[in-house]
């Protein structure tokens, strides 16, 4: 998921998360229930858990539902994808079927201009796919400034690595 700043990205995919938590629909398409994990990286858990308190009543989710759900408040950490996948792999091993990562760029080493920079943190968060046998869904910013006469494929900040590795944008 990429869009401008404050454009509701975050929104957007905790709305996803408890869609595949709880096995109900997202933007009309349903949904097959899986465990699901959201790594917020960007704001105050605090703050996260008050946006996925909001976004869970405004869905008409009950609490009940959401056994599936899981949250891994790591603002601040310093986490790598490496640090971030070993990490999940033994908490969950094979039993996630999706993992939230947001923002990408807050696990990201060297400069995200860099492909050859870029390349390890995607083939740690391959690997962390791979080995919980889950989906991804990766939260990342786009640059300021205009960019609405770019393609949707070049919208996103840093390397065009991360455009041409996600199945889906």
């Amino acid at each position: 998921i990429s869009a401008p700043s404050k454009a509701g990205k975050t929104w957007l995919a905790i709305r996803m998360f408890y869609s595949l938590a709880t096995g109900t629909p997202w933007l009309g398409m349903g949904c097959r229930r899986c465990t699901a994990l959201y790594v917020n990286l960007e704001v105050s858990g605090a703050m996260f858990a008050r946006r996925c308190e909001a976004v869970r009543a405004a869905s008409g989710i009950e609490c009940e539902e959401c056994e599936g759900a899981f949250v891994m408040n790591a603002r601040g950490c310093g986490l790598t994808a490496s640090g971030l996948a070993q990490c999940v792999i033994e908490e969950f091993g094979d039993g996630l079927g999706a993992i939230f990562i947001d923002p990408l760029y807050m696990i990201e080493e060297g400069d995200e201009n860099s492909v050859s920079d870029v390349k390890p943190m995607l083939s740690e968060l391959d690997r962390l796919m791979t080995e919980c046998g889950c989906s991804l869904v990766a939260v990342h910013h786009q640059p300021k400034g205009a960019s609405g006469g770019k393609a949707s494929i070049d919208r996103m900040a840093g390397s065009g690595a991360f455009a041409r590795w996600p199945d889906a944008l």
